[in-house]
């Protein structure tokens, strides 16, 4: 599973997992997440810690990092995430970039209950 994909399906109620989880996860490299019952523990990681990171679970040698982005009323919507080579990404670079996108996230959640207050045609700069 790939990191976009745990921060969306990390936020949405259990009867959208179970479904999700009865089907076949299909495996992309040898280090793809299978168990439903692993995944669903990393589910409750992503919860609690606000982000997911993943090692070539979708490509080899890659590291992935997400971020959930919400709406006005906190329902999940997206998420927000990156890529990179795992040789470029040891654990000091990684605790500068999960706190990046960790961020960028929150600003669109920001930027989208904005906009959802202000009505359909508010609008936002397009840079900050």
């Amino acid at each position: 599973m790939i990191t976009s994909s745990m921060c969306i399906l990390a936020h949405l109620d259990e009867r959208d997992i179970d479904i999700v989880l009865s089907r076949p996860v299909p495996a992309a490299t040898e280090r793809t997440a299978l168990d439903p019952d692993l995944i669903r523990r990393r589910l409750a990681d992503v919860r609690a810690h606000g982000y997911a990171i993943t090692e070539g679970e979708r490509v080899p040698e890659a590291i992935g990092i997400a971020a959930p982005v919400f709406d006005a009323l906190g329902e999940v919507v997206g998420a927000v995430s990156i890529a990179c080579l795992a040789s470029r990404a040891d654990d000091r670079r990684l605790t500068e970039l999960v706190p990046m996108v960790v961020r960028a996230a929150a600003d669109i959640s920001h930027d989208l209950a904005q906009l959802e207050s202000a009505g359909p045609s508010a609008t936002l700069p397009a840079t900050r």
